[in-house]
């Protein structure tokens, strides 16, 4: 015959192909989730897994709801309204949003270590005085008739379903947060002491400061480079394969060649000479001579500043002769003051501040027994600003522990 009849497949076989299909099916799907950029293959998975369709991102654990992220924006919006006079970025209006949501997110987790809180009844409370408030003023001044007019319950049944009473609570969190912990805290009868105390113990210091540059100056006039060591180095280069060629593919002579020579044998002259004064000095230090700060002076070719009669409090503000240290910002410099004995020839260092460096003779220090008063507001003010210093360093810590994932812009930091 020239056409047979087919086979009918049974059911195993049919099962058996199906089984087939399916297992190469999964196959070809893993290794295309495998060759997947990383970020794409988390994507995939926040996709099919459906934390992608209600949520805006995650801030550590916890997923950033739409209703939250819409809310945020708004304010953004709000905030930049007046600045900006025509159609805002929607990238803009994203990143502004996700910047708020960070900063409330670490707020509440300060909040929560330091035990405070805020009630949804209370934000519930101030809601509705708040649309009573509106009501009222809408009564006065608005014109509508009492048909057209929103009762107060309606008006806050639109305030409850405008924002996500999570976002409220967590901005109300944040001016409360900072309320909370600037409550002052009454001072006992020792630490007052301790601080009248503190200032009025006053010290007598002489130093000498310079920079890197001042000794790199000082030592140039000490240099000198001879017809020999040009010539050598020449000859070096040459050696070493590292003399370029010029623009006709020719090696420059050494009178071409003097300029660049110069300026290189000078520099690590310079540089070696600053370093044998620096071990000048240290030497210097470690001895036991009476004019160890003169010497110092006198190879640094620096002036020997005074200071007289000033509290350790004035010693983190640059000293108004030399404007240039705050002493008790280094922690070298305390260590030094609580640990070497004042005396003539008793010199510290070096303590180095951006770049300056200086040594410091340890004369006197002495008490001062006039009487007085710490001033308050003085006192108050700097409190704040170690506060606000401090509640900086937390949120940064605390906020490069909690990653936060951007949904719309594919990112996470």
């Amino acid at each position: 015959m020239l056409f047979e009849e087919k086979e009918e497949l049974t059911l195993k076989d049919k099962l058996m192909k199906w089984f087939a299909g399916l297992f190469m099916t999964i196959l070809v799907a893993m290794l295309i989730v495998t060759l997947l950029p990383n970020d794409a293959e988390q994507s995939l998975y926040r996709l099919l897994t459906g934390q992608d369709t209600h949520s805006a991102g995650k801030f550590g654990d916890e997923t950033i709801t739409m209703d939250y992220f819409q809310a945020a924006k708004r304010d953004c919006y709000s905030r930049y309204k007046e600045s900006q006079q025509s159609n805002m970025d929607p990238s803009l209006l994203n990143e502004c949003a996700y910047n708020t949501i960070k900063e409330l997110k670490v707020n509440k987790l300060i909040a929560q270590a330091v035990g405070y809180d805020i009630s949804e009844n209370r934000i519930k409370e101030l809601l509705f005085e708040q649309a009573k408030q509106i009501h009222k003023e809408s009564s006065v001044s608005a014109g509508y008739s009492k048909e057209e007019q929103l009762s107060e319950k309606d008006i806050y049944r639109n305030l409850l379903q405008s924002t996500s009473l999570e976002y409220r609570k967590d901005v109300m969190l944040i001016y409360g947060l900072y309320s909370f912990l600037s409550i002052p805290f009454e001072e006992s009868a020792n630490l007052k002491a301790i601080s009248v105390e503190s200032e009025n113990l006053k010290f007598h210091l002489n130093y000498v400061s310079f920079s890197e540059v001042d000794l790199l100056n000082q030592v140039e006039k000490d240099i000198k480079i001879t017809e020999e060591e040009l010539q050598t180095e020449y000859e070096k280069s040459q050696k070493e394969g590292t003399l370029p060629k010029n623009e006709k593919g020719e090696f420059p002579s050494l009178e071409e060649r003097k300029p660049i020579l110069y300026n290189k044998l000078k520099s690590e002259k310079k540089q070696t000479l600053v370093s044998q004064l620096k071990s000048q000095i240290q030497t210097l230090q470690n001895s036991k001579s009476k004019d160890i700060l003169k010497q110092i002076s006198q190879l640094t070719d620096s002036k020997i500043e005074e200071i007289k009669n000033i509290s350790l409090k004035e010693l983190t503000k640059p000293s108004a002769n030399s404007k240039f240290y705050r002493f008790a910002s280094n922690k070298a410099f305390l260590k030094d003051l609580t640990e070497l004995p004042f005396d003539e020839g008793n010199v510290g260092g070096p303590y180095t501040e951006e770049d300056k460096t200086a040594y410091v003779e340890f004369k006197t220090f002495f008490f001062d027994n006039k009487e007085k008063q710490l001033q308050q507001q003085s006192y108050d003010s700097m409190k704040k600003m170690h506060q606000y210093i401090l509640m900086e360093e937390i949120k940064q810590s605390i906020a490069s522990k909690y990653p936060l994932y951007r949904k719309f812009d594919k990112r996470v930091e």
